[in-house]
Formats: C-alpha cells, sequence, structure tokens
C-alpha cells in the first residue's frame, strides 16, 4: 500500500484525507479550478446534484450565443443551466470522495441497476454498476444500452451481463 506521503507528493490527497483504516480520494483541486474558470466561486451550494426525474434533450433549448467558451459544458441553455447547478453542488462538496479501504477483506460485490427507457431521445435504457473490493470501490459504469429493450425485465438482464462480463 502506498504511504500517505507518497500519495500526497502525487497531489491527489491532503492531510485530512488519510485515516486510520483507509484513505479518500478527492478531487477537490479539480473542482476548484473548474469553479473558478467558470467564476463560481462566490455562488452558494446547493444540497441536490439535479432535479428528480429531470430529462435534459439533446436538441431542445437555445443555443448559446457564445459556444465556444462553454464547450467543455454544453452549447444549449439548458444543459449549460444545469451544468452551472452541478458546479453550485459540487462547491458545497469538496471533500466528498472515494474511500480505499486497508482492510484485509477481499471479497467481490456487484451491484447492478437499469433505467428502462430511461433516454427522452431514443428510449434507451441506462445501465449502471459498480464492484467492491472489500469496503473499497474499484470500479463503476454508467451507460446507455445499445439496443432498446422492449420490458424492464429484458434491461435488467442486460445490465447483469455486463457485470458478469467486467468480473471475468
Amino acid at each position: 500500500m502506498l504511504s500517505a506521503i507518497t500519495v500526497r507528493r502525487v497531489g491527489i490527497l491532503g492531510r485530512d484525507n488519510v485515516l486510520h483504516d483507509g484513505i479518500v480520494l478527492n478531487h477537490k483541486k479539480f473542482t476548484f479550478d473548474l469553479l473558478q474558470e467558470y467564476v463560481c466561486l462566490e455562488v452558494h451550494s446547493v444540497v441536490s446534484p439535479l432535479e428528480l426525474n429531470q430529462k435534459l434533450k439533446v436538441d431542445v433549448g437555445d443555443l448559446l450565443p457564445n459556444p465556444e467558451k462553454y464547450r467543455i459544458l454544453t452549447p444549449r441553455l439548458p444543459h449549460m443551466i444545469f451544468s452551472l447547478h452541478l458546479l453550485r453542488y459540487l462547491k458545497g462538496t469538496p471533500d466528498f470522495g472515494l474511500f480505499c479501504s486497508n482492510s484485509a477483506d477481499f471479497s467481490l460485490k456487484a451491484y447492478s441497476n437499469s433505467d428502462w427507457a430511461a433516454c427522452p431521445d431514443t428510449r434507451k435504457s441506462v445501465s449502471s454498476l459498480c464492484i467492491f473490493l472489500g469496503d473499497s470501490l474499484v470500479g463503476w459504469k454508467s451507460k446507455k444500452q445499445p439496443v432498446i429493450s422492449l420490458f424492464s425485465a429484458e434491461a435488467d438482464y442486460r445490465v447483469v451481463s455486463k457485470v458478469v462480463a467486467e468480473l471475468v
């Protein structure tokens, strides 16, 4: 296992991220740089990353007048509003991160979920999975399924097959 000094030298962790039972990896500097780049350092933070059941569509909304400046975020107004809300959420959660345990537990656990017909543009389902080694999150993925599932059980079956493929 990496020592706290080695990890700090890389610049990922601060002094407060090394715990007695593991370490917490976060992107505090990256978040600060994003907030600074998009002039969001003085805005108030929010407690929720997005509105519940809000669906954004690819071609809905006015184009931004100067899309080159915001190309990294989005060229459309509704997506920009969402992106700025997300930046406000990140402002309030700089210390959130991934916990890496130093436990001797090497059991492999995987969890999956599918959101049937989640994409409002294509009606394709979204598969999500996460894989834990002991108490540590070692892999995760969320991706639109390549085909349209006719039933929610079919979407669930597809995501379970993806989890098995990731584990093998």
